[in-house]
């Protein structure tokens, strides 16, 4: 094939955009080289195919399509023509002219097995696209072993009261695994106006069960949903925003540990072709459940509000950064559980191509690093009368993830989890190992 891809759906820069760079220059003179070879041969197919895959490489898509379908002037019925084509109008966003190229393409029985594998799930994203209503999601499940699976102090001499102490057998720290499942659904619904508004639900759910520690065991589900629509600026689209609301409820022990409910407002922008950012506030009341292991939680019952942004920058192609900081301030019942948090993220992804022969990939490797400062408004009486309580933690992860086939993934995560604090009693650390499958669909 002609080195086009299917999944390579981010416009590249143009020439004009990595000018003084010498990759990118080099490449433009193959472009203007490739483009007078098919000026002097247009039915040459080789020539053809070649300009079209530089001017796709520069983000000509026009150009690109163009010159290929000239060539259906000579060669109507020519399989590879019409997936490439297929491919381009897919990058280009016209999806139904996409989709009759590359059905047209399906039907031919002279295609490599791994380019008709790519039809057929570029059909099915089509067919989405165009749904009124678009479901997709992910569901995974694996086990997960922890160093300090209860989170535990790592030494157990603590301060109770203001008064040295020492934790008892139970409550220090302890190792354990389990076994779990999370999943992520998201359902846009066209409402078929014509601001081109949406309906969009998120739910997310996640249960783990300990092997030894079941009074950590822990279960979470959340429902977000609210109308997305452009923001407009004249006749110009230059964000979308989704007004939204949100309730979770999250289970310790099996036993309700405490519920939320809350709103917010999310504004997402395209600043450049490469870089997006996604702006959020939210508010959230948080409702905790006394139980024989939590006897006072009430006191806990708070308001939380939270301001965050995120960047995400496409640096290359088939490398994407992440990075983000959010802020936020909950007001508890008790003045000594009342805190600010600030968080801090960065992540980068790559994806890399495995060899064929190992009929896997591609591999997505996904190193991250996140900093928290969490300082309470009070001293604790219950721990230190005139100590109040901050902590400074780090975790690094590396997560890898395979493609296995059709959306199926295998991965493995590693996390470390260093917690640095003005008491003893909250200082701990976790290293954490899972292995898993996940389905994308």
């Amino acid at each position: 094939m002609s080195g086009l891809s299917l999944g390579a759906e981010a416009a590249e820069q143009r020439p004009s955009e990595v000018a003084g760079v010498p990759q990118a220059r080099t490449t433009v003179a193959a472009y203007e080289q490739a483009f007078d070879d098919m000026l002097k041969n247009p039915s040459d197919i080789d020539a053809s195919f070649r300009f079209s895959a530089l001017a796709a490489e520069l983000g000509y898509y026009e150009e690109a399509i163009t010159a290929l379908e000239r060539l259906l002037v000579y060669n109507a019925d020519l399989p590879r023509l019409k997936y490439e084509l297929g491919v381009l109008y897919y990058r280009l966003g016209s999806y139904e002219v996409a989709r009759n190229y590359l059905a047209q393409a399906d039907t031919a029985g002279d295609l490599p097995p791994e380019v008709k594998q790519q039809i057929t799930g570029s059909l099915k994203t089509i067919d989405q696209l165009n749904a009124v209503n678009r479901l997709n999601g992910t569901l995974a499940t694996g086990l997960r072993f922890q160093t300090n699976a209860n989170a535990s102090p790592s030494d157990p001499d603590v301060i109770a009261g203001g008064v040295p102490a020492t934790l008892s057998s139970q409550f220090v720290k302890r190792s354990d695994w389990n076994a779990y499942v999370i999943g992520n659904l998201h359902d846009s619904y066209d409402l078929q106006l014509q601001d081109a508004m949406t309906l969009e639900t998120d739910v997310q759910f996640y249960y783990a069960k300990q092997h030894a520690l079941s009074r950590v065991d822990t279960g979470v589900a959340e429902v977000k949903s609210g109308p997305r629509f452009a923001l407009q600026l004249g006749d110009q689209a230059i964000a979308t925003v989704q007004p939204y609301a949100v309730a979770s409820d999250v289970l310790l022990g099996d036993t309700q540990y405490f519920y939320a409910v809350g709103a917010g407002l999310e504004l997402t922008r395209a600043l450049t072709d490469q870089v997006t950012a996604v702006g959020v506030y939210e508010a959230r009341i948080k409702r905790f459940t006394n139980s024989p292991s939590q006897p006072t939680a009430t006191d806990m019952d708070s308001v939380v509000q939270s301001l965050s942004l995120d960047l995400r920058y496409l640096a290359w192609q088939r490398g994407e950064i992440d990075a983000g900081a959010s802020l936020a301030r909950e007001d508890a019942h008790m003045t000594f559980d009342s805190n600010d948090q600030l968080s801090l993220r960065l992540a980068y992804s790559q994806t890399f191509d495995l060899p064929k022969v190992l009929r896997l990939g591609p591999l997505v490797v996904t190193p991250a690093l996140a900093r928290i400062y969490t300082t309470y408004d009070k001293p604790d009486p219950a721990v230190d009368p005139t100590e109040r309580r901050a902590t400074r933690e780090w975790r690094y992860l590396l997560t890898v993830r395979a493609s296995i086939y059709d959306g199926l993934g295998a991965d493995v995560q590693l996390m470390r989890q260093a917690v640095g604090a003005s008491l003893p009693n909250f200082k701990y650390n976790n290293t954490s190992m899972t292995i898993g499958l996940d389905w994308n669909f």
